[in-house]
């Protein structure tokens, strides 16, 4: 069964003891986090020598990997339309480059998949079933960087609660 996760009745049956056995919350990508990502979707996109992913990424706050994506590839659509009216005009440089001024300008446009409202509900979600379900994490619960759940949250990140 394919559940909707802002499906409200699907949260309260699958949050009952006994669903499931792992509970995950997966938060919103930090700044340094947008900007891995980005760097990792415009891998396949010819990026202009002024982009400055990290500037991009702190304007992308609140945004998922999926609407990061979205952002490079509304972007790559402005860098096309300039290279087409540059090539209409007879001008050089009709190449696609997809430079800071699109990125900025994408995400000026962006409107990120969660509302502030939403994000907020899920966070308490969270807070909620890490408060009735904390525990010591489990030695197979430890990140690559050896610290458990707990640390993981006190960075921002959300964990896996048993």
């Amino acid at each position: 069964q394919v559940l909707d996760s802002k499906d409200e009745a699907a949260e309260e049956v699958t949050a009952r003891a006994g669903r499931l056995d792992k509970h995950i919350f997966c938060g919103l990508p930090s700044a340094e986090e947008r900007a891995e990502i980005l760097a990792c979707v415009a891998s396949k996109v010819q990026l202009g020598a002024d982009v400055d992913t990290a500037a991009i990424a702190a304007a992308a706050d609140g945004c998922s990997g999926a609407d990061l994506q979205a952002l490079l590839y509304n972007a790559q659509l402005a860098a096309v339309h300039k290279a087409l009216d540059k090539q209409e005009r007879g001008e050089e440089g009709g190449e696609v480059v997809v430079g800071q001024e699109e990125l900025l300008g994408a995400v000026g446009e962006l409107r990120p998949s969660l509302s502030a409202a939403e994000r907020r509900r899920y966070d308490k979600i969270f807070a909620e079933f890490a408060r009735t379900h904390a525990s010591a994490p489990q030695e197979e619960e430890r990140g690559a960087g050896g610290e458990g759940a707990q640390g993981r949250e006190r960075r921002g990140k959300k964990a896996t609660m048993a």
